[in-house]
């Protein structure tokens, strides 16, 4: 296997943006369904929960990137 694809598979960064680009095509229906099943929720969450949850991920995405000192090739190597 590549070193730079194994580095990868150890990234952090890369493992949450795939999940959350896995998710994307389905954030509707699942923000629909917790509505729609937890309304004791509904009052907590805004309408502009999709711009607050994007907001997050670019942050999450800066500090995971300020706290990476090696590249996906190094990770590989180990």
């Amino acid at each position: 296997m590549p070193i730079k694809i194994r580095g990868a598979l150890r990234s952090v960064t890369v493992w949450v943006n795939g999940m959350l680009l896995a998710a994307w095509p389905f954030a509707d229906k699942i923000m629909q369904a917790v509505r729609d099943n937890l309304p004791a929720l509904q009052p907590y969450l805004p309408e502009d929960v999709f711009r607050n949850v994007g907001l997050a991920v670019v942050i999450f995405n800066i500090f995971q990137r300020a706290r990476t000192t090696q590249s996906l090739a190094q990770k590989g190597a180990k």
